[in-house]
């Protein structure tokens, strides 16, 4: 039997099939049958309704899926591009997170840039590197050449009278030695106004792919990957790191000039390892010897004043005063001071994958 919705009270009436009006009996009055809202009761199912069973899904088998891993790998792209540990690597460095850079000062940049700068990325910082004085070289090595040219001549003019009227005495004159003097003076004032490169003020751009450096009128931009050296103490008072450019340029970043000089160095770290891991790489897995300080790395192992073959090397870490070597045949660790080894962070990635692979590189040919 359908039911019916009273419009006046809203409570529920069953109702006939073929009524076309009725009373509720709830509240007594007329209920139109075509005015109201008429549902009928569902059907009762004793069948619970259970879902079909669908199997586990899994990917599609493709051969390339899981590629085994050769015993030994035949060429240098073969391993860079099946080797784990390489991969394992490269997303670490590429997914690390970066410091937090946001106190260090950012200067406008120069206009007259290279076009190679451009693809550097967005600049993150700007140091300025104290140096010399243009004026103060100049003073400098004028008062030592006009020293020595006035230590020249007085001990000309006395030799000169001392040949007039010579003296029976043994030695070496007083006259002799002003004229060395002179001489040394000259060369020291020559040598210091045009022969030697003076250190002057360096301003430094940190990018997010490299640094653009300028230095009086000379400019030079410099990828991570073209960086030559870089060393750190940050475990000292001030914490120092050095930095060697293709142009023989040399940085001294100290917490002196920022105190955002922690995380702008572990910035910079981090780039050169991501850019350069590969390419260090390729250079040993070809055999040749890559040095970093006073450590070397090759096929074999990691040579210093001990020669850790990677067979018996179980890992290789750092904190900010020591790179430690953790061999099985020896009772402690072999450490190397932190400001005496380059790249640190790149060797220790290296060493993670010289571990794992260097079982599986093939001999080198002689």
């Amino acid at each position: 039997m359908p039911n019916a919705t009273c419009p006046h009270c809203q409570q529920i009436v069953p109702v006939t099939n073929d009524a076309v009006e009725a009373r509720c009996v709830h509240c007594g009055q007329i209920i139109p049958i075509l005015e109201t809202h008429i549902t009928a009761s569902a059907p009762v199912s004793f069948a619970a309704a259970h879902p079909a069973v669908q199997a586990e899904w899994s990917p599609p088998h493709s051969e390339h899926s899981q590629v085994p891993l050769p015993e030994r790998y035949s060429t240098w792209e073969e391993s860079r591009s099946l080797s784990p540990t390489i991969q394992s690597e490269l997303i670490k460095l590429a997914t690390c997170a970066l410091p937090d850079m946001r106190g260090a000062s950012l200067r406008s940049l120069p206009a007259d840039m290279p076009a190679s700068v451009d693809d550097f990325g967005r600049p993150l910082a700007t140091l300025a590197i104290p140096g010399e004085k243009r004026s103060l070289n100049w003073t400098v090595g004028a008062y030592f050449a006009g020293l020595g040219c006035l230590f020249l001549m007085v001990g000309a003019i006395g030799l000169g009278a001392d040949r007039a009227e010579p003296a029976h005495r043994g030695g070496v004159s007083a006259y002799s030695l002003m004229v060395l003097f002179g001489l040394a003076g000259i060369a020291f004032g020559v040598w210091y106004l045009s022969l030697r490169r003076p250190l002057l003020e360096i301003t430094v751009w940190i990018f997010e792919n490299g640094l653009f450096l300028q230095r009086a009128n000379d400019v030079e931009a410099c990828t991570w990957e073209d960086v030559k050296d870089f060393k750190g103490d940050p475990d000292s008072g001030h914490p120092t790191f050095w930095i060697s450019t293709p142009g023989d340029c040399r940085l001294i970043l100290s917490s002196e000039q920022t105190p955002a000089i922690m995380p702008l160095a572990e910035h910079i770290q981090l780039k050169i390892a991501s850019a350069q891991l590969l390419a260090k790489l390729r250079h040993i897995f070809e055999g040749n010897r890559v040095p970093f300080g006073v450590l070397s790395v090759d096929r074999a192992g990691i040579t210093g004043r001990y020669t850790a073959r990677w067979s018996e090397i179980v890992r290789v870490m750092s904190d900010n005063a020591h790179v430690f070597i953790d061999c099985r045949n020896l009772q402690s660790w072999y450490q190397v001071r932190y400001r005496d080894v380059s790249f640190p962070h790149l060797l220790l990635a290296i060493s993670h994958v010289m571990i794992d692979e260097e079982k599986r590189l093939t001999p080198v040919e002689a």
